[in-house]
């Protein structure tokens, strides 16, 4: 059993009173027009009075709860001595922490392995079922833009639905601040109340089904020769149910007989493997050779399909079938995709008196994501160790027990990407004939060229273990360089499409890794131990070579406007580098920024032509750390994440401190209390109106939000005890162990925007 509560200390939103006095102190109830400005009194006079009565909404504690999960494992093993099985039942029940989500998830294993003479065979199935209700109460983003001075309940306490209503003496109806986006899909309008939809008949279910089996047979020809096949089949189906009835208030403003909507995806993933190896191992006095020869193939099928039929009038009427019409244009749609691939291997490895080691790799893989000019790439590698601990004159050192130096160079390949990238894709005219012909037309222009993306790695390293195995260290220095790199490259206008795939741009990597575990107590007969680990690792990509086209990508970053710093390619920079202008911060005396153009001159007009290099987000060293200890049956796991050095781009200051639409949703504390308001103020925010009584406008990319990332993050601690092996036998069970505190702490990004 299992809590998930919600964590709200990183929202510090304003109260009603300091709302309302936000809007009046910013100008939001003045206009110089005497008629909009008198509708404007109306709209404050009303928020007045109904903090004056008490309302002072929490928003944030609506749609929340505390969830209780549980999760619960039955496992059944036996057989003889040459056939073996084993069963096992998994049923887990999360409960989120929005009112109405969950996800229950059942999960059946069985394994069965069975040997006879040379012959083994093994066979792995696991069934799954999945299923996700979505909260009725709608996204907790919702809930943080309302304004407090708005109350969920009319007067005899039934929901609203919607949240104000102001009229002038007259009774005319005034829609000032109908402009609101209530993240329904619908754009903007009257805010309405998302609670109210917590009362319907309303359906948000994601469920899939998932089959796996792998089945594996091996020969022992000989005492030298073994031969092994895998068979694997994986099959996903998914299935997507979304319902809203006419009364949701997403249809608010929607003709009668177009309310409500059901939305209906299918999706299947069916993946097939195969692979057929033989091994070979000899020795020769102080030689020994292992060598592999084989061939595996690969099949993937994926596709999806997706419609949406409208018209439900009554909440009752919830299959999907029961509706009236598609949406008016529109037309069921999918999604397919397949890909083979189909590659052959070898390797040989050699080692002498187990003190020196030699390691060759070929591959050959074709894919039918590339061209027809290159499905094919071939891969190798190529490593040699040297075992020091096993020379004389280390074998008698009691401080060693494994001491290794190794290195490797090689190829790696890849294909993450579309499979219609690499040849022409047309599709049907399903609307239209001409004289009883349909015909087609391309919606995808392939590279024929297109070929593998290729990394070029070596790797230097030293695997140490000293003092009786009290101390482990891995340690590893890389070098990586990826060539051809897939890029996308726009077309001009006149080819009828706006881009297709090409490999360009090279990137080189370098970077360690350091593992590293001190084995404290280590008692196997009682079980006793007490280990401390730390993994730390740092890599700096740069990119080696920039094609024309990602240089006109370049020029066009000159000339946009952007809130968020937009990704550069220049040659013999890091990939991860933050582009902004710099900044010298707020003006005192203005309430304006004060940027630093590339010549070194101050100016208040931000240019984005002197965007700079003002940081970057890849950290200096990151890893984990953490230790496990048991001690008489009473044991405890901690595990910690950490990064140092580099910096973030803090976006959510832009987004909820400065980019803010204050005159229509609830805003961060520090739009209040920290933003330049007279000359004077030495604020880190500009103000929302300047010095000359004009609007800050809108904040686009610079130094100011760059901050220092050091992170150290609690990812998870456990506490158990383990029954003794007498009260184990006494109950036939074995290996019992209790686990009475568990808890996964992770760190969420802040709506403070604190960038760690």
């Amino acid at each position: 059993m299992f809590v998930e509560a919600p964590d709200l200390t990183g929202y510090d939103l304003l109260n009603a009173k300091e709302k309302l006095e936000l809007e009046r102190a910013a100008g939001v109830y003045n206009n110089s027009f005497n008629y909009v400005d008198e509708q404007l009194k109306y709209f404050y006079s009303a928020r007045l009075a109904a903090i004056a009565s008490g309302v002072n909404t929490d928003w944030l504690s609506k749609p929340l709860r505390s969830g209780i999960g549980q999760k619960h494992n039955v496992y059944l093993e036996g057989g003889a001595q040459d056939a073996l099985y084993g069963v096992s039942m998994t049923y887990a029940n999360n409960l989120g922490v929005m009112k109405g989500s969950d996800r229950r998830t059942i999960t059946g294993n069985t394994y069965l392995s069975y040997r006879y003479k040379n012959f083994q065979f093994r066979n792995d199935l696991s069934l799954s079922y999945n299923r996700g209700n979505e909260s009725p109460y709608g996204s907790f983003v919702q809930y943080t833009r309302l304004n407090p001075y708005w109350t969920p309940y009319n007067a005899d306490g039934s929901m609203k639905i919607y949240l104000e209503e102001v009229r002038d003496n007259g009774g005319t109806y005034l829609a000032n601040f109908d402009t609101y986006d209530n993240l329904d899909g619908r754009g903007s309008g009257r805010a309405v109340n998302p609670l109210y939809n917590a009362g319907l008949n309303t359906v948000d279910r994601k469920t899939y089904q998932n089959v796996t089996n792998n089945f594996s047979a091996q020969w022992q020809a000989t005492n030298w020769l073994r031969i092994s096949t895998r068979l694997a089949f994986t099959q996903q189906r998914d299935e997507m149910d979304v319902f809203k009835p006419a009364q949701h208030t997403a249809f608010v403003a929607t003709p009668t007989f177009e309310k409500g909507t059901y939305d209906k995806g299918y999706g299947r993933r069916t993946t097939t493997e195969g692979m057929l190896t033989a091994d070979m191992n000899k020795h020769f006095g102080d030689h020994t050779i292992f060598g592999t020869l084989g061939m595996n193939v690969q099949d993937v099928q994926y596709s999806t399909e997706q419609l949406r039929v409208q018209g439900f009038p009554n909440p009752s009427l919830d299959q999907f079938t029961l509706g009236n019409q598609y949406p008016s244009g529109t037309k069921p749609y999918g999604t397919e995709f397949r890909s083979r691939l189909a590659g052959y291997l070898s390797n040989v490895s050699y080692a002498y008196d187990n003190r020196y080691l030699l390691d060759l790799s070929y591959r050959l893989d074709g894919s039918s994501q590339f061209g027809s000019d290159n499905r094919f790439a071939p891969f190798w590698s190529a490593g040699a160790g040297w075992n020091i601990h096993n020379e004389d004159k280390i074998k008698n050192l009691k401080v060693v027990d494994r001491l290794k130096l190794r290195y490797s160079y090689g190829y790696t390949g890849s294909q993450n990407f579309p499979s219609y990238l690499g040849i022409n894709t047309s599709q049907y005219f399903t609307g239209s004939e001409y004289r009883g012909v349909i015909g087609t037309y391309l919606v995808g222009y392939g590279n024929s060229a297109l070929s593998w993306q290729q990394t070029r790695k070596s790797n230097v390293g030293a695997d140490i273990t000293l003092f009786k195995k009290l101390v482990d260290i891995t340690a590893n220095y890389f070098v990586e360089r990826t060539q051809g790199s897939i890029a996308t490259i726009s077309l001009a206008p006149s080819s009828g499409f706006r881009n297709y795939a090409e490999n360009m741009g090279d990137v080189l990597s370098k970077g360690w890794e350091l593992n590293t575990r001190f084995n404290l107590i280590n008692k196997p007969g009682s079980r006793d131990n007490w280990s401390v680990f730390v993994n730390a690792f740092h890599v700096k990509s740069t990119i080696e070579k920039v094609s024309n086209t990602l240089k006109a990508m370049n020029e066009k970053a000159d000339k946009t406007l952007s809130t968020t710093p937009i990704m550069r390619y220049a040659e013999g920079q890091s990939t991860s580098a933050i582009w902004a202008v710099k900044s010298l911060g707020i003006d005192p005396s203005t309430g304006l920024e004060i940027y630093e153009t590339r010549d070194g001159k101050l100016t208040n007009t931000y240019n984005p032509l002197d965007q700079i290099i003002v940081g970057d987000s890849r950290s200096k060293v990151e890893g984990v750390f953490g230790t496990n200890l048991e001690l008489s049956g009473v044991g405890m796991n901690m595990f910690f994440r950490f990064r140092v050095g580099g910096q973030a781009y803090n976006q959510t200051l832009i987004d909820r401190v400065e980019n803010v639409e204050y005159k229509l949703y609830n805003v961060d504390s520090r739009v209040a209390e920290e933003r330049w308001r007279k000359p004077g103020d030495k604020t880190f925010f500009k103000g929302l109106v300047n010095a000359g009584g004009v609007s800050g406008g809108t904040t686009l990319a610079s130094s100011r939000f760059v901050q220092d990332f050091n992170e150290l993050v609690c990812e998870s601690l456990s506490a158990y005890y383990r029954l003794p092996d007498a009260l184990n036998n006494r109950l036939h069970v074995q290996n019992t162990r209790i686990t009475f505190l568990r808890a996964i702490c992770s760190a969420l990004p802040a709506s403070k925007g604190n960038a760690g």
